[in-house]
């Protein structure tokens, strides 16, 4: 099995990701910045955590079990878990859908 990450690291400005087919690992961290990552198909297999300090986290996706739901964080699986994104930011909203 390959082992693919990514990521992505800014101090300022938005991050917008569209995903055709899913990487191993997605991480995102930012200080200032809203992050938007989007699906081209509905993911199978997931382990989504967002967390920030300000802003905040809305997922998109069908069949998701959320294991932390708050006004700055969430944590949520989709079947598995096998694959994860991480998304972290001081100040933004992040979105995956």
């Amino acid at each position: 099995m390959c082992l693919f990450i990514r990521m992505i690291n800014t101090k300022s400005g938005d991050v917008s990701t569209i995903i055709e087919e899913m990487v191993n690992s997605l991480e995102v961290v930012t200080t200032s910045g809203d992050v938007k990552t989007t699906f081209r198909q509905d993911p199978k297999s997931h382990k989504i955590d967002l967390k920030g300090d300000s802003g905040k986290p809305v997922i998109k996706l069908k069949n998701i079990m959320y294991e932390n739901e708050g006004k700055n964080s969430a944590i949520g699986t989709i079947g598995d878990g096998i694959n994860t994104i991480n998304v972290k930011t001081n100040s933004g909203d992040f979105t995956v859908k």
